[in-house]
């Protein structure tokens, strides 16, 4: 598995890298995942290239991460795509549904070997669980933290 890289920031934000690169720093200079060398080509990181993609187990925790932040419409060549949501049916047998046939829906996932959610106050659903993909087993811990 092969998929754009999540870098996540040292404060939890968590940003998709793109042409290496996931953002700007004030001075206008692109952030870049990594160490920057300026003895390489393009002062990219260590390999001296761009560090766009995540593979096997971590492109699948990418990839997954992904999909599951995704909310219904947002995505524009796909509008269908995503985690619909209601102002005011908030259920969490409906959203680990979602959760559980998104995650099913993944090529190299195999199987769902443990699942554990909660809504709190009403508005924070989280999850976790454990997956076994065809690189081993793989273990998501507050991996969806969402405001619903």
């Amino acid at each position: 598995m092969k998929c754009r890289k999540v870098f996540t920031t040292e404060d939890g934000v968590r940003n998709i890298v793109w042409f290496g690169s996931y953002g700007k720093n004030q001075d206008g200079t692109a952030k870049f995942v990594g160490e920057v060398n300026n003895e390489k080509p393009y002062s990219f990181d260590d390999n001296g290239k761009h560090e766009n993609y995540s593979i096997e187990q971590q492109g699948v925790c990418d990839d997954l991460m992904q999909r599951l932040n995704l909310i219904k419409g947002e995505l524009w060549y796909n509008v269908q795509k995503g985690l619909p949501l209601f102002d005011k049916v908030k259920q969490k047998g409906f959203i680990d549904s979602y959760v559980i046939q998104t995650v099913l829906e993944l090529n190299d996932v195999m199987n769902i070997i443990s699942f554990d959610s909660t809504i709190e106050n009403n508005h924070y659903y989280k999850c976790n669980f454990k997956v076994l993909t065809v690189y081993g087993e793989l273990l998501l811990e507050n991996f969806i933290n969402e405001y619903i």
